[in-house]
């Protein structure tokens, strides 16, 4: 934590997408379901028309085509690069940030990760289904079209493998899920809550990796979206919402990446093991201490952060 860095002078425009006219002359996804070159595997419709849909990525990082086959090359080890990737379009509002949309549209998006999810982790091949949106180009975004990725792998990654078994490691010397035990700790502490309901709490982790980052995580344990009973899965998407709003109308329209952690397909039962879903705005680039120490640097505290977002004058776009 490094308060006193966010103090640098700093010069340039952010890198968010600004709201302006509605582009369905050349955006690939204001086009529908229909204008585009891969069948859609979901549509939802409404009395406007269609408001979400899903079809495979036309630019993925991984191929179904491709076997997930280990080769040697020497030392060198390599898997075949297998994976499923989806696109879903959130919106049929080209600005429709999810942030904006109605509750029911939120947790319709939440429901269809979670139908996803459980069809992917049918297929044997599919060890990990990784969810996330990059919202503006700080985040990775190419469109500004409200959108989604799913991907569907057949590997556990490194860094979840390593956070996984960090938490064997607590779960087998203390005994208990330590998602479970942070999140009483933090109640206890009413530091870092920023609110809190029966089902779901929201706060600022305690080593929080960027600004204003904050982590949504059920009450009750649960590894895996599949795994959500229907009131939960609706309380995580109006959460999810909640403070989605909370952070623009606290910073201003910003550039975003939002994931959602679930267990692998062999850890769904895992009692050490406890799904979340990330916000970690992008106000700052990564420089050269963070590349050469993998050290993230935070400008602000989190306690400052769940103060500032928790505060009374902040809109809500889902009240409890």
């Amino acid at each position: 934590m490094a308060p006193e860095r966010g103090k640098r002078p700093e010069g340039g425009e952010p890198a968010q997408f600004r709201d302006g006219p509605d582009r369905k002359g050349d955006c690939p996804f204001c086009k529908g379901p229909e204008g585009g070159e891969h069948k859609a595997s979901m549509i939802l419709n409404d009395d406007r028309g269609w408001y979400l849909y899903v079809v495979p990525n036309r630019y993925p990082a991984l191929i179904p085509e491709a076997t997930p086959d280990r080769s040697r090359d020497g030392e060198y080890l390599s898997i075949g690069g297998f994976g499923l990737a989806e696109v879903v379009v959130e919106s049929c509002d080209h600005w429709g940030y999810l942030y904006k949309r109605s509750i029911h549209e939120v947790r319709d998006l939440f429901s269809t990760f979670q139908g996803r999810t459980a069809t992917h982790l049918k297929d044997p091949r599919v060890e990990q289904v990784i969810i996330f949106q990059n919202c503006g180009p700080r985040a990775g975004a190419s469109q500004p079209h409200p959108h989604s990725q799913i991907y569907a792998i057949p590997i556990v990654p490194a860094n979840i493998r390593r956070e996984i078994e960090s938490r064997r490691v607590f779960y087998d010397n203390e005994g208990c899920c330590p998602e479970c035990h942070f999140i009483e700790t933090e109640l206890n502490r009413n530091e870092r809550i920023i609110f809190k309901t029966d089902h779901v709490v929201a706060f600022c982790p305690w080593a929080s990796e960027v600004p204003y980052e904050v982590h949504l995580v059920p009450r009750r344990h649960v590894t895996c979206l599949t795994l959500l009973e229907p009131k939960i899965l609706e309380a995580l998407a109006d959460a999810t919402r909640a403070i989605l709003g909370r952070v623009v109308n606290l910073l201003g329209v910003i550039d975003y990446n939002l994931v959602i952690d679930v267990a692998p397909r062999d850890d769904r039962d895992a009692p050490f093991y406890h799904m979340r879903v990330r916000i970690l705005p992008r106000l700052a680039t990564p420089a050269g201490f963070e590349i050469a120490t993998g050290i993230p640097v935070n400008t602000v505290l989190p306690e400052t952060a769940a103060k500032e977002l928790g505060g009374h004058s902040l809109g809500d776009s889902a009240p409890y």
